[in-house]
């Protein structure tokens, strides 16, 4: 296995007041490239820190954590933004559009400075289109449904052609038929070669990814092919 995500060794320790609460103890785990990932668990197992780690949102108190052969963990601030805004895309449970634009803009967002506006309308509507939503690329937020607005997110995350896709309990607010969506979209982009990691308590969505890891008290237990 090629690996995109390394962790070795990893440990993320919290301050709650006088005490010390560790959400990973000792975590070792690879993410090969073109993998479509779940993690697993109860509510506070660790699975969010250990995504956050994995995207450079946060880092951990001993290890190592390495992102596309660059280990990740002693960059500066401006340097884990860099790499967050070149190699990793974030799905999370709400969709976290801006209200006063409508859903093409929305998705440009990520190359507003980065190219020109012709071309990043271009290829935003290109993203639209990846996730069925190119005759609705001029509608605002609020005339989106819930899982509409949901894949104007994942199109969003796509403009970065991102090495790694997060996603955070990106279901968790949709009823079934939109959450099944979603979930079809994810699977046809990993078809086409991302590589998706999602947090899920669905065990239905868990069971759908390519591989299932099961975490608890900040260890991963098993892993379900």
């Amino acid at each position: 296995m090629d690996p995109i995500v390394q962790l070795k060794g990893v440990s993320k320790v919290y301050k709650a007041g006088e005490e010390q609460v560790a959400a990973l103890d000792d975590v070792d785990l690879d993410i090969g490239r073109n993998e479509y990932v779940a993690i697993m668990g109860p509510s506070g197992s660790g699975k969010s820190t250990l995504l956050n780690l994995m995207g450079g949102i946060d880092r951990p108190t001993s290890g190592e954590v390495w992102l596309a052969d660059q280990r990740i963990d002693q960059l500066s601030e401006r340097q884990l933004l860099e790499v967050r805004r070149r190699r990793v895309s974030y799905v999370f449970q709400d969709a976290r559009l801006m209200p006063s634009l409508n859903a093409i803009e929305n998705v440009m967002l990520p190359r507003a400075f980065s190219a020109g506006r012709a071309d990043a309308r271009t290829a935003a509507l290109q993203c639209l289109e990846r996730v069925g939503l190119e005759k609705r690329a001029k509608h605002m937020v609020h005339e989106l449904s819930g899982g509409e607005a949901q894949r104007v997110s994942i199109a969003r995350t796509l403009m970065k052609e991102p090495d790694l896709i997060l996603a955070d309990e990106p279901t968790g607010n949709l009823d079934r038929k939109s959450r099944m969506e979603i979930v079809y979209l994810f699977e046809e982009l990993n078809t086409m070669g991302n590589t998706i990691v999602l947090v899920t308590h669905d065990q239905e969505i868990g069971e759908r990814t390519r591989r299932c890891i099961r975490i608890d008290d900040g260890r991963p237990l098993q892993e379900a092919a």
